[in-house]
């Protein structure tokens, strides 16, 4: 049996014998004159107990760098979370014999009460929020956010503790003198990482201000210009790699880290449309920039790419952007996991790895359907040679490979418990089809990965856009209000392609409708969107909308921007 799973039902086990006691001793009637007092003591603190225990874990994995100890967290939150609504079942059932006036008076006039019902309140949606489906759905920033509420609940609680007792206040006092350091610790924990943060992008910043675009002005936050298709080298049946060079064969006129990528400006059949493809190529190879895209039936960019672009061709495009980026000094080690054309950007970070001759363990998982669908099979498996340290493990879903070399079937937990040692001590790099990502990811958090250390990376590959119905006056105008500026949108423009080209500054960073970045309020008139998953149903009737996506549906669109 899995450790991790064992140990996690182990705690399990281990936090009911608590509650097998206290009902040993109802039974055989040995809590003495007022049991019920008694049972709401006992089960208080067991409560508090298991959730100073939760926030122990952190400070723990960080000075004894047992990263494992992550894995057991939820457990021992979703005790002490038991444990607390057993105190409160105890006092509503026998201490208040299931009268509810009697409840909300006594909660209403009594400040502990008032305090300890709401920190149960507040541990409730941390209880239906640790499951690993809802740290996927909701996306580990959001649920690390939410879950900070869990410092809030505990202080609560002992507050709750210090006015109930009112005399003897040793208790209390003492979980005080606990909870104090640990949540200082972690408070200047976030401090260092800030300053941490704001040190290495004032000396490594990831779009230099020395960048000079096509015309030779200066950049401002990307380079915005034209580069000139060099090569176009066929990887597989469905997956062409296209190289890039300045027009003029020098330098690059843009620095990159590995794992961005860029945003390309196409012609296509339907107008002008921008797809943003990951870059596989090293920043260490100055001269030239690739991309490897594969062709999506559905897919109006990748169309164009394989169809129509040739070497010799320019290209309009803006780089580099995107953050799914790996500093080789913050690590001992890393995992690189892709499933087919998702290999991309985590080719970009081993290419770049290999290159710099990084020291290392570099565990490299690479998911396909069949043996022809492995994109740079030759390559990887001269790497492997040559890097002793690179660890590359392929798995294939169909088919029945006789090479022992591969793994048949799916990424499962055993397997990567297998390749990788020591999983939960390294970040991790994830980049593939969104259900093999989602499904990648919850097995590394049940194997005790902390969410923190889960990098992931996906673009939507969107068909031909939804044409807009016909304006009743002609061309759609679109009045930009806070710039002051009205413009008429051309045949196949988004909103934020008519900025752009207008020189309004709207943010963005996917144009696949996923990051949220380019959103903006609508302020009268309609759109339609291709894609709206980065909008909440919130947001959505605020008249917020993503340019990236939006084209107009009435004559007149006014836009706070």
């Amino acid at each position: 049996m899995n450790d991790v799973i064992f140990l996690r039902r182990l705690i399990l086990v281990c936090g009911l014998i608590p509650l097998l006691i206290l009902g040993w001793d109802v039974w055989r009637d040995q809590l003495g004159p007022n049991a019920v007092n008694q049972s709401l003591h006992i089960t208080g603190i067991v409560a508090l107990v298991l959730l100073f225990l939760t926030l122990m874990v952190t400070p723990l994995k960080n000075l004894t760098g047992w990263n494992t100890i992550v894995a057991y967290r939820r457990r021992l939150g979703l005790l002490g979370f038991f444990y607390a609504c057993v105190h409160l079942v105890i006092y509503v059932v026998y201490d208040r014999a299931l009268v509810m006036s009697s409840v909300i008076e006594e909660v209403l006039t009594r400040r502990y009460l008032q305090i300890g019902a709401l920190a149960v309140l507040l541990m409730v949606p941390l209880a239906v929020t640790s499951t690993n489906a809802m740290i996927a759905r909701m996306g580990t920033k959001r649920w690390k956010l939410l879950h900070r509420l869990t410092y809030v609940a505990v202080a609560l609680g002992v507050l709750h503790y210090f006015l109930l007792v009112k005399s003897d206040t040793r208790q209390p006092i003492a979980f005080a003198a606990v909870l104090t350091p640990v949540l200082g610790y972690r408070a200047y924990r976030r401090y260092g990482e800030l300053r941490n943060a704001e040190r290495k992008l004032k000396e490594t910043p990831t779009q230099p201000s020395a960048v000079k675009s096509m015309t030779g002005k200066a950049g401002t936050d990307r380079f915005r210009g034209t580069l000139r298709v060099a090569r176009v080298f066929q990887e597989t049946d469905n997956v062409k790699t296209f190289r890039f060079m300045s027009p003029d064969g020098g330098a690059l006129p843009f620095e990159y880290r590995a794992g961005q990528y860029l945003n390309l400006a196409l012609d296509t059949k339907q107008g002008r449309i921008r797809r943003s493809y990951t870059l596989s190529s090293s920043p260490t190879r100055q001269g030239y920039v690739e991309i490897s895209v594969k062709r999506d039936p559905r897919g109006v960019g990748s169309q164009h790419l394989h169809d129509h672009v040739h070497e010799g061709d320019l290209i309009e495009l803006v780089a580099p952007l995107g953050n799914f980026t790996f500093d080789p000094s913050s690590a001992e080690a890393v995992i690189l996991i892709s499933g087919g054309v998702g290999i991309t950007p985590v080719m970009s970070i081993l290419r770049h790895l290999t290159d710099l001759c990084w020291e290392h363990p570099i565990y490299f998982i690479n998911s396909v359907r069949t043996k022809a669908d492995i994109v740079f099979k030759v390559e990887l498996e001269q790497l492997a040679q040559r890097f002793p340290n690179l660890h590359l493990t392929t798995v294939v879903s169909d088919g029945a490979p006789d090479d022992v070399s591969y793994f048949k079937g799916r990424i499962s937990a055993d397997m990567l418990t297998k390749v990788v040692p020591d999983i939960t001590k390294f970040p991790v790099f994830l980049c593939g089809p969104g259900p093999m990502m989602d499904g990648t990811q919850q097995l590394l958090i049940g194997l005790g990965v902390p969410a923190e250390q889960i990098h992931t990376e996906a673009f939507l590959s969107t068909g031909p856009a939804a044409e807009p119905p016909p304006a009743e006056t002609g061309a759609a105008t679109i009045h930009f209000t806070r710039s002051m500026k009205q413009l008429h949108l051309k045949p196949g423009q988004t909103i934020l392609d008519l900025a752009e080209d207008s020189g309004i500054d709207l943010a963005w960073e996917c144009r696949a409708g996923v990051c949220g970045q380019c959103r903006v309020r609508c302020q009268s008139g309609e759109v339609h969107m291709a894609s709206r998953e980065a909008l909440t149903s919130q947001e959505i009737a605020g008249g917020w909308i993503l340019a990236c996506q939006s084209r107009p549906k009435t004559a007149e669109v006014s836009i706070e921007a």
